[in-house]
């Protein structure tokens, strides 16, 4: 029997045992036991059960700890949500005010890259494919079932213990996808909304330390940004590509989207905001420290070059994150540090062997100085 009361949508689990300090970029939430209900959206079996994936059989169970994110097993024992390791749940939300800035090659490599670097440390990490009308998860993992129609049409499997039978799972990257429909005529507005995916969410959430949601492109008054990918974002990723137009509106959207409510803005805290230059050259007129200075309001993450194989990536649909691609490497470590303050990414050789290392080494130790 659940003891508490659905929290009311949109809103973060109730805090429990909190053991880490939150990431330097944006308030990590705190891990939680699962005790409730999903709100509104379906409703919880009245004895939550779970059905092993026939993935977990592949993953070797760590000791004292169940495989790939799956509730403790024992003999004999069914197992409830109590019986769930506690997980971070951090929510990294990947948007763009306009199309053509790689926002879904960008989610989807950072998704598999903090995978692959965090497999052996009991974390894991998972990608919500919000951008239901152009879903590009699918294409580049080459998989397209299960994914969210199959879930629409069961919503008593909204609920940490049904979830994870609805994901695509490669244990090789570490890493678990809500695919997006399969064809863009199904995904109906009325039944893919912002609201949904807010339950769908909170359903994940108990299961993954990490989980990062590729957006529709984000106007403000975009139902699936506004009800789910924004207020529900522990750190806001905007990509920009170097181009005055885009700086410029860029700055001018994200004024928008941090001033408070009751000036027609949404509210969110300016530190949660951080920005990517993406298919970053030299010599074209506009670089780094051009997008410092005009964009200087919000914190700068980092730069992805714009590299050959980066160029392979976004023509081909490739995943370049698993490869050793060393500037590629370099930079997703450095972006993915700052967000999540994970001090394996931070000391990382390809973290710190960057031009200038010794001024990196210093970002580095500065972004961990206050965590323990």
């Amino acid at each position: 029997q659940y003891t508490q009361a659905p929290a009311a949508f949109g809103s973060a689990p109730a805090p429990a045992q909190y053991t880490q300090a939150p990431a330097a970029f944006g308030s990590a939430p705190a891990p939680a036991q699962y005790t409730q209900a999903p709100a509104a959206f379906g409703s919880a079996p009245t004895q939550p059960s779970y059905t092993q994936p026939a993935y977990e059989a592949t993953q070797p169970a760590r000791p004292g700890q169940a495989p790939y994110g799956a509730p403790a097993a024992r003999a004999g024992f069914e197992p409830g949500p109590a019986e769930r390791v506690a997980r971070r749940g951090f929510v990294i939300t990947i948007t763009a005010p306009k199309g053509g800035t790689g926002k879904s090659t960008l989610a989807l490599n950072l998704a598999a890259y903090l995978g692959s670097r965090l497999r052996g440390t009991g974390k894991n990490v998972c990608i919500i494919d919000g951008n239901v009308q152009q879903a590009d998860t699918g294409k580049y993992l080459n998989a397209y079932t299960p994914n969210v129609e199959s879930l629409m049409k069961d919503p008593s499997a909204v609920h940490p213990d049904r979830i994870n039978n609805y994901l695509l799972h490669r244990a090789d990257l570490n890493l678990s996808a809500l695919l997006g429909p399969a064809v863009p005529e199904n995904a109906n507005p009325m039944f893919f909304s912002g609201k949904r995916y807010s339950q769908i969410l909170d359903a994940i959430k108990p299961n993954y330390d990490y989980i990062i949601i590729d957006t529709p492109v984000a106007e403000l008054y975009h139902d699936m940004f506004r009800e789910f990918a924004l207020p529900r974002a522990d750190s806001l990723v905007v990509t920009i590509t170097p181009n005055a137009a885009t700086m410029m509106n860029t700055d001018a959207w994200l004024r928008q989207v941090v001033a408070p409510k009751n000036a027609n803005g949404m509210g969110v805290d300016p530190s949660k905001v951080g920005i990517v230059l993406n298919r970053s050259q030299e010599d074209i007129g506009m670089d780094v420290e051009d997008v410092r200075r005009e964009l200087g309001m919000w914190r700068f993450l980092g730069s992805i070059p714009e590299t050959k194989e980066w160029q392979r990536c976004n023509n081909r649909q490739e995943l370049v994150a698993t490869k050793n691609y060393h500037e590629l490497n370099q930079a997703f470590s450095l972006i993915l540090a700052q967000i999540t303050g994970e001090e394996l990414l931070a000391t990382t050789s390809s973290a710190l062997t960057t031009a200038g290392g010794s001024g990196l080494k210093a970002m580095m130790r500065k972004i961990l100085g206050n965590r323990g």
